[in-house]
């Protein structure tokens, strides 16, 4: 179920494009288009099943063609991972 609702969060990223997903081995990849400047950001979320009832999520979002990101990367991982964590249904812990 993890890897389905990792699977749609990406999917439901406005900006991003998946391009790519294995279930065999937990990865999923997009890519994204940072506003205005049109850089790419290439993303990865790893999927990985820790016990029956847990699994690991990791998110990482680089930018290829610019100087810098200007804070895109993180606005990535954070929007995603809040997407996540709604399909999940993840309580706030703050």
């Amino acid at each position: 179920r993890v890897f389905d609702e990792a699977l749609g969060a990406a999917k439901e990223q406005g900006e991003w494009a998946v391009t790519g997903q294995d279930r065999a081995t937990g990865l999923i990849r997009a890519q994204a288009l940072m506003p205005v400047t049109g850089w790419r950001h290439d993303i990865t979320v790893t999927v990985v099943r820790k016990t029956a009832f847990v699994s690991q999520v990791a998110t990482l979002s680089e930018g290829h063609d610019a100087p810098g990101d200007l804070g895109q990367n993180a606005r990535n991982i954070r929007d995603y991972q809040e997407a996540l964590d709604r399909r999940l249904g993840a309580a706030k812990v703050n």
